[in-house]
């Protein structure tokens, strides 16, 4: 076995203090766990968040629980800020609002699908503005277009 190094880091009480806001911030809006399951039956993570949404989450979806046995699913817990599940025997730990961007594609995901099919609808009064918009010269140059 090879040397193992430890890395010493030095944080200012300066530093200590901003991560504890954003650690509360996040916590405050992001999606906090309220209880987790394994269904071994299943072989998902069933995770029950803040206002009584449950999700179901393939374990072969995530790459660091793939290798897990059943037995070593069950002994996880939930970190005190209930933003994350940790597994300590596998040494995996879980940031849950990552993890439900990740898998869920999260809500930048959704407004992208929702821009793109309302973009290719045609209707009547779209193809009117087209034809409008064309007749003065079209839409400018990306570079030209300026906000008021």
């Amino acid at each position: 076995m090879g040397d193992t190094k430890t890395r010493k880091f030095e944080l200012t009480d300066e530093q200590v203090s901003e991560a504890n806001r954003r650690g509360v911030e996040a916590r405050e809006l992001g999606p906090v766990v309220e209880k987790v399951n394994y269904e071994p039956t299943t072989n998902k993570i069933v995770l029950t968040l803040a206002g009584r949404v449950e999700l179901h989450l393939p374990v072969e979806r995530i790459p660091e629980l793939r290798e897990a046995t059943a037995d070593e699913m069950t002994r996880f817990e939930i970190t005190p800020s209930q933003l994350g599940i940790r597994w300590p025997e596998l040494d995996v730990d879980l940031y849950v609002p990552s993890l439900l961007a990740e898998h869920l594609g999260g809500i930048g995901s959704a407004a992208q699908a929702l821009g793109r099919a309302g973009g290719q609808k045609t209707t009547v009064a779209k193809a009117v503005a087209a034809r409008q918009n064309g007749l003065k010269g079209g839409r400018p140059p990306k570079g030209l277009m300026r906000l008021r």
